[in-house]
């Protein structure tokens, strides 16, 4: 083996109490486990690392494992295929990002509204 770092992240659960036993939450406990959902939300709201990269392109007359070698009257409707799904994806993360702020509007309203912020 190389010297190399190996980086290891740990990944923890936290549950609400009222998982682990059926007894009553506290409204300390409520707060806490909302203040954990809102921080969940904010990581899933950051962009992956496929959003970040751009696009791969196709290459005319390339091969790939399930496709011989593309001539060049199918390289065009390819490469539009490829450029409508990158769209669709596009157009989806969009929608996927606005239902998130949408829940955590809703999630803060509520919020206000039980502990009267």
């Amino acid at each position: 083996m190389s010297n190399s770092r190996i980086s290891l992240s740990i990944q923890v659960h936290l549950r609400p109490h009222i998982e682990k036993d059926s007894a009553q939450t506290t409204p300390g406990q409520r707060r806490i486990t909302a203040d954990l959902e809102r921080i969940k939300r904010a990581k899933d709201r950051e962009p992956d690392r496929e959003e970040l990269a751009p696009p791969q392109q196709m290459h005319s007359n390339s091969v790939s494992p399930r496709q011989s070698v593309s001539g060049p009257s199918q390289s065009g409707s390819m490469e539009d295929v490829l450029s409508d799904l990158n769209k669709i994806k596009s157009i989806l993360r969009q929608h996927e990002r606005r239902i998130r702020l949408l829940e955590d509007e809703i999630a803060d309203k509520n919020m206000a509204d039980t502990y009267s912020f």
